[in-house]
């Protein structure tokens, strides 16, 4: 997968540099099909906040969302299967299609609680872009076991670019 990166902010974000966006280009690169891309739109707080209350009934600012166009199905019909590529399941998109989905994500929220937490933005961005990218292929973590094996998958692919998960 490649990113197709859109910044949508007012400002220039320092985190979103060439080095980084090569970066996280090698994060994702293994993730779902070669010639299969997503958008990673860069937001401020207000836009995640507007888009989590329209999209999921959730008003408060979140620090990355995820939409996919990837659709379940059955085996005979999977553009990718289950296992191959990070797919979560046997998915299916439209042979006309090759973005899956967007990635969004607030910089600014993320950056405010990493010196909360006294984590590092980076490697936080890292993990989120990646994290949003398993979305896209189906993966969610509301039981502990799709938590933790999630949470594995991140931590393989943050280590392509030797970073480590920053929750682990």
């Amino acid at each position: 997968m490649q990113l197709l990166i859109i910044n949508r902010t007012k400002t220039e974000s320092a985190w979103f540099n060439q080095g980084f966006i090569d970066e996280i280009q090698k994060l994702v690169a293994p993730i779902g099909l070669d010639d299969w891309s997503a958008g990673l739109i860069i937001v401020d707080d207000e836009e995640i906040q507007t888009i989590n209350r329209q999209f999921r009934s959730k008003d408060y600012v979140t620090d990355v969302l995820s939409f996919s166009h990837l659709v379940l199905c059955d085996i005979d019909i999977a553009t990718i299967r289950r296992g191959k590529d990070y797919a979560a399941d046997n998915l299916f998109l439209d042979k006309m299609e090759t973005q899956i989905g967007e990635i969004i994500i607030a910089p600014e929220f993320v950056s405010n609680r990493c010196k909360e937490n006294d984590w590092n933005i980076s490697d936080e961005l890292a993990m989120l872009v990646v994290h949003g990218a398993l979305h896209l292929m189906g993966w969610d973590h509301e039981e502990k076991s799709q938590t933790e094996k999630m949470r594995h998958l991140e931590s393989e692919l943050l280590a392509l670019t030797d970073r480590s998960h920053p929750l682990a």
